[in-house]
Formats: C-alpha cells, structure tokens, sequence
C-alpha cells in the first residue's frame, strides 16, 4: 500500500534495500506501525538488529517513508523524511552498534523511532480522509480516527 501511494517498487529480498524511487533512482527505507489505543506513542520499528549491513543500508537510502495503519489494515498517513534528516538518528544507532560490540554485548534489537522525534522535518504524503493528525503539546504528535 504504501509503494502504491507513494509511486516507488518494492524490492522483495528482505535484508536489502525496501523500495526504489523509478523516477530518481533512489533507495528507499519504509517503517511503518499501527496506531495504539492511547494514542501518544506512536513508535516505528527501525530494524529488527542494528548490524553494519544495516547502518549501510540506512546511509543509502535518499529518503525514508514513516506509515501508519489501523488495526484493519487502513492506512492512516505516510511521512517522508529526507536522508540529511535521518543522519543524527543513524549516527545514534550506530554509536550504540560500536559501543555493545565493543563490550561483546548483543546487537540492540528492534530500536524505535517515534513520531515526536520525525515529525518537526518530515512532510505529509498522504493522509486518509478518515484519520487526522493533532498536536497534543509541543513536539508531541498523535494521530485518529475522525
């Protein structure tokens, strides 16, 4: 659905790269999550083992698409964050990446990124007509069913 929406191709081999942009030839990192019932927590798997493949993937990527979906399988809305965005975030896994392997400690599993931490740079690609978006305070976003 997102692919769809967004005009870009899934790339099916899990481990690589997720889509890519036909009309600019970049790659293209999706994560999505599905709303919760509270509402304030809206937080999106990044990967399931943060590994230098992954790091590299990430580096690669030209921008990331942030989704969110009902229970049902609805789409509520899908962010686009460009790859200069993303750098911090990356920087931060792969820091940890570096300190745990140093420590001979296992790999962070399935860290998250949050709404909150996206949505001050990111843009709205599409929005279903049956969600809206909302500020709850500053920095702090969440979405619902209309």
């Amino acid at each position: 659905m997102v692919c769809a929406e967004a005009s870009i191709v899934w790339q099916g081999d899990r481990g690589g790269i997720d889509a890519i942009d036909p009309r600019t030839g970049e790659e293209v990192e999706i994560k999505s999550t599905k709303l919760n019932h509270d509402g304030d927590s809206l937080q999106f798997p990044t990967s399931r083992a943060i590994t230098p493949t992954v790091i590299s993937r990430f580096r690669t990527a030209g921008y990331w698409l942030f989704a969110v979906f009902d229970n049902y399988g609805n789409m509520a809305i899908i962010y686009r964050v460009e790859q200069a965005k993303m750098e911090a975030k990356i920087d931060l896994l792969e820091g940890k990446m570096r300190t745990r392997a140093a420590r001979d400690e296992p790999l962070e599993n399935n860290p998250k990124t949050t709404l909150n931490e996206i949505r001050r740079f990111c843009r709205v690609i599409y929005a279903g007509c049956d969600f809206e978006e909302f500020q709850i305070s500053p920095g702090r976003w969440s979405i619902r069913r209309r």
